[in-house]
């Protein structure tokens, strides 16, 4: 399971038990990405607004993600035993990451790269880019949905741990 980010909430078990998470997250190692949770200008603007990083992440191949793991076990380490922390409060107080979306933006870049505009087919280079954006788009919409549709994440923790990995769930 070398691939799969222990530092990120439920990534080990996705990477584990759900064949199109695994094979989107090989396939973006494949084509180069790698994933960082180092304190980086890029970082800080991802988790400010990550709308806006798409480009930065396909050139860099570099998805940010945060640490969720190790700092929510590290916080609830210092809470009271009481404290009882069900499924809204935690989907509420702790940031989630979006690896499965983001490397499926990736892979369908690396797979779009390889597609020339062939002159005359589109208006302009614009026109191509942004119906390339598009389809890249959907398809990452596509992978999420396909990905947590898998009949062994109709348990609620299961569930529960697809929130924390999507940008659709």
């Amino acid at each position: 399971m070398e691939r799969a980010i222990k530092e990120c909430l439920g990534d080990q078990y996705l990477y584990a038990h759900n064949s199109t998470f695994r094979k989107v997250r090989d396939a973006a190692i494949e084509v180069g990405v790698r994933y960082s949770a180092a304190d980086t200008s890029f970082w800080r603007d991802y988790q400010v607004c990550s709308l806006f990083c798409l480009q930065s992440i396909l050139d860099s191949k570099v998805i940010p993600f945060i640490d969720n793991a190790p700092s929510l076990a590290r916080l609830l380490s210092k809470v009271y035993r009481d404290f009882a922390l069900n499924a809204t409060l935690l989907l509420q107080i702790v940031k989630r990451n979006f690896l499965l979306h983001e490397s499926a933006h990736c892979v369908a870049n690396a797979i779009a790269s390889g597609i020339e505009r062939k002159e005359g087919e589109w208006n302009s280079q614009a026109e191509y880019d942004v119906r390339m954006a598009i389809v890249a788009e959907a398809f990452a919409g596509v992978v999420e949905r396909l990905a947590f549709a898998t009949p062994i994440l109709h348990s609620f923790p299961a569930r529960l741990v697809c929130i924390y990995n999507s940008l659709s769930a």
